[in-house]
C-alpha cells in the first residue's frame, strides 16, 4: 500500500476552476450567513458605526491619493487579504501593504494619476467589531478627466478603538 505521501496529484486547468469556484461560492456563503446571523442577532446599523466605517474608508481613499503612506499604514491591519481576478493575496504586514500600494502608484503615474474618490459607500455591519463596506470609486487623471472607474468591497475590522480595513474583493462597478 502507498503512503499519501508518495501520491502525486495533478490537476487540470478545469480542476483548479472548479476549485476556485467553489472556494469563491464558499466565501460568499459564509460571507451571507453573518450577515444573516448579524441581522437576526439584532446587530443594530446605527448612524454611529456608519459614520465611522464611512469615514474610515474616506480616509483610506485619501491617504491612498495623496501617497501618504504613513497614513495608509495606519489605516489597515494585517494580515490584508486581497481577492481579484488573478486569485488571493494575503499581504503578512502592513509594511507588505503599503509596498504593493507603492507599486501600484507608480503604475498610476504613468497615466496621469490624480485622485481616487469615493462616489458611494453602503456600509453592513457584521458584528459589533467587524463590517463590510461595498464602495463604488473612481480615478480621474491630473487635468480632471475621469481615468477609471471601479468598486470593491472593503472587510473592515475594530482594531485598538479605530476601524481599519483587512482586505478587499474586487467587483464590477454597477
Amino acid at each position: 500500500m502507498r503512503g499519501l505521501s508518495s501520491v502525486s496529484l495533478r490537476r487540470s486547468p478545469a480542476c483548479e476552476l472548479a476549485i476556485w469556484t467553489l472556494a469563491g461560492f464558499i466565501s460568499v456563503g459564509a460571507i451571507a450567513r453573518v450577515a444573516l446571523h448579524a441581522s437576526q442577532a439584532g446587530v443594530q446599523i446605527d448612524d454611529a458605526v456608519t459614520t465611522s466605517v464611512s469615514a474610515a474608508v474616506n480616509q483610506y481613499f485619501l491617504a491612498f491619493s495623496n501617497k501618504d503612506y504613513d497614513a495608509l499604514r495606519v489605516s489597515v491591519q494585517a494580515p490584508f487579504v486581497v481577492f481579484n481576478r488573478t486569485g488571493v493575496n494575503t499581504l503578512a504586514t502592513a509594511d507588505d501593504v503599503v509596498s504593493a500600494y507603492r507599486a501600484t502608484m507608480e503604475r498610476l503615474d504613468q497615466v496621469q494619476y490624480g485622485a481616487t474618490r469615493t462616489d458611494a459607500i453602503r456600509v453592513i455591519p457584521l458584528t459589533a467589531e467587524t463590517a463590510l463596506a461595498n464602495v463604488q470609486w473612481h480615478r480621474d487623471r491630473k487635468d480632471g478627466t475621469l481615468l477609471q472607474e471601479g468598486a470593491e468591497v472593503l472587510m473592515l475590522i475594530k482594531a485598538s478603538g479605530a476601524w481599519k480595513i483587512s482586505g478587499m474583493l474586487s467587483q464590477d462597478r454597477r
